[in-house]
């Protein structure tokens, strides 16, 4: 898919609608401590953390899945906009 936009790159926009762009869980959280996770994404911390809502398995899911992603868009996309609404 995003190969698909590689023409257009320099007007694509990606939708940061949750944080699945940079962590792999998608939330900065740590469901198994019940506390928001400082460590930095896809860092050792935090692909060896098993601080996924439904299991470390999952979370080995995500961490590979993210790091297909991140080279997509670093290699296809490097100039895309990502914007993330809130109220601030």
């Amino acid at each position: 898919m995003v190969a698909a936009l590689r023409p257009v790159a320099g007007r694509v926009v990606l939708h940061a609608h949750d944080y699945f762009l940079a962590c792999p869980n998608g939330a900065f959280f740590d469901y198994r401590a019940g506390v928001t996770c400082d460590l930095s994404p896809m860092s050792l911390g935090c692909v060896t953390c098993n601080c996924d809502k439904r299991s470390a398995a999952q979370k080995l899911w995500r961490v590979a899945r993210q790091a297909v992603q991140n080279r997509a868009v670093s290699r296809m996309l490097p100039e895309a906009t990502v914007v993330l609404l809130h109220e601030g």
